[in-house]
């Protein structure tokens, strides 16, 4: 009987993106030996890579209320773009994950950031509140009385509204989600548009709210006023430019701006892709993506697909974006545009380095290391270790960059080791919100300040005899994909 096992490693993905004018051909390549899956996506219009981001939620380890809820946007506003195959799973996996996400929800109709959280978070309410409200638009079947709570709360969140900060994007989201539920707060609008305060994303975000209603006179001219305002940071509301260029690219396909709206798609096409996805530019991105694919014209489009020594494959009078798994062995791919309109290809592969690799030690702002002591707290080697020995392992991360508001430390395990459940001790690690176990690794999620460091210690066993593969240690900032670091692997064994 074989049962497959779980590897542990990182996935690591890679685009190439290339335009394709009509008559043009291009060769794509990849190495046959290391990459274990390869997609092609041919769009009319220059967008994100679906098959790609189908894969990457598939494998994403973390589940805050954010993640959770970026992943059913994704799904119910990107479905289209997938193929035939992936939309099945996304069919499959949607009702389960919105019965997920609303266990998130407290009794006042606000939705946390992480379960047993006391206080709901304002920005995933209203992201949650727009994933309900597109789930029921589509069908899928979303707890009403979840959804009625979620308006109530919304609304006297609005109507409660003071400024701070750079609050008014947080405020500018919560009216466009109501705007999407159909219960438009037009006093709280109309205050929030008067504000010689505005700030330009959440101008752009307005915007949105307005068109929706039907009211593109007064969103053009929200655009208009965003334009003359200088871009600023939007922090405690997951901030990022790419989630904020998406936000503008709803806003002028909304209003039908195209000659605006193409080259900010490029540039979001062009930052999400490989090893840099982050789950809240995703959301927002397909969500922009879904709306600008609404100004396409009806030029069809007509490709020809050969892979290295196989036969050619041809598609006609393609509408929409096409989607084609190829074939790892053969390397390489060429694209032929036979139709009279350019081309955006993005070629993806993945692959997941073999458990028994040795790899190479990350180190990108985040800097991390490993001991091992016994129970006395007197260091050891665990390169060999007698059956049943209770330890602890150290891990210490050290920011050497800007605060981190989202930090994940992901420890796994050895298959011969065996993690103690502290939560039956009553015992929780200083400094973190939250942390998750599993029989395989133990995630700890926390903030880390300038210069400061953490460190987290894991009450191990040596369970079962053998040699085993000790994975790297992985710790990253969940939203900026640069600042990360990983440990290295190594053989470790277990004897009686």
């Amino acid at each position: 009987t074989y049962i497959e096992v779980k590897n542990p490693m990182p996935r690591l993905i890679e685009e190439t993106r290339r335009a394709l004018n009509p008559g043009e051909s291009t060769t794509l390549s990849w190495n046959t030996r290391q990459i274990q899956t390869a997609k092609l996506q041919v769009s009319p219009m220059p967008t994100i890579n679906f098959g790609s981001l189908m894969e990457f939620f598939d494998s994403y380890p973390h589940l805050c209320s954010e993640q959770l809820t970026s992943k059913v946007l994704f799904m119910l506003y990107g479905r289209q773009f997938l193929n035939a195959e992936q939309m099945k799973q996304c069919e499959r996996a949607l009702p389960a994950i919105i019965k997920q996400l609303s266990s998130r929800q407290l009794s006042d109709g606000g939705y946390v950031y992480w379960p047993g959280n006391a206080r709901a978070n304002s920005w995933v309410t209203s992201m949650a509140g727009v994933a309900l409200v597109e789930a029921d638009r589509q069908g899928i079947s979303v707890n009403h009385s979840c959804f009625d709570k979620w308006v109530e709360y919304q609304e006297k969140e609005a109507r409660d509204y003071r400024y701070f900060g750079n609050s008014d994007l947080d405020q500018a989201f919560r009216l466009y989600s109501l705007s999407k539920a159909g219960r438009s707060m037009w006093p709280a609008m109309n205050r929030l548009r008067e504000s010689k305060r505005l700030t330009q994303t959440a101008a752009y975000c307005l915007a949105c709210a307005y068109a929706i209603d039907g009211r593109a006179d007064v969103a053009v001219k929200l655009i208009e006023r965003a334009e003359r305002t200088p871009y600023s940071r939007s922090d405690g509301m997951f901030q990022s430019v790419m989630r904020d260029e998406a936000i503008k690219m709803e806003a002028y396909s909304l209003c039908r701006y195209y000659e605006k709206a193409i080259p900010v798609a490029r540039r979001i096409a062009s930052q999400c892709s490989g090893n840099n996805y982050v789950t809240q530019d995703i959301a927002f991105s397909t969500i922009a993506m879904k709306s600008f694919s609404g100004l396409m014209g009806n030029d069809n489009m007509s490709v020809s697909v050969v892979e290295n020594g196989m036969k050619p494959l041809s598609f006609e009078n393609l509408s929409t974006m096409k989607n084609v798994n190829l074939s790892t062995s053969t390397g390489k791919v060429t694209i032929t545009n036979t139709g009279k309109s350019v081309l955006e290809l993005s070629l993806s592969t993945a692959y997941r380095p073999d458990a028994r690799e040795f790899i190479k030690p990350e180190n990108k702002i985040l800097q991390v290391s490993v001991s091992y002591a016994d129970r006395n707290g007197m260091p050891i080697s665990v390169t060999k270790l007698k059956q049943d020995t209770e330890f602890y392992a150290r891990v210490t991360v050290v920011n050497k960059g800007d605060d981190i508001d989202a930090l994940a430390m992901t420890y796994a395990i050895p298959s011969g080791w065996e993690i103690w459940n502290t939560r039956l001790l009553g015992t929780v690690e200083k400094g973190v919100d939250y942390f998750d176990m599993r029989d395989d690794h133990i995630s700890y999620y926390s903030s880390l300040a300038a210069g400061k460091k953490i460190t987290y210690n894991i009450r191990l066993r040596s369970a079962y005899a053998g040699k085993f593969m000790l994975p790297p240690v992985v710790c990253e900032d969940m939203y900026n994909p640069s600042c990360r670091a990983i440990g290295t692997n190594a053989w470790v064994s277990v004897v009686k």
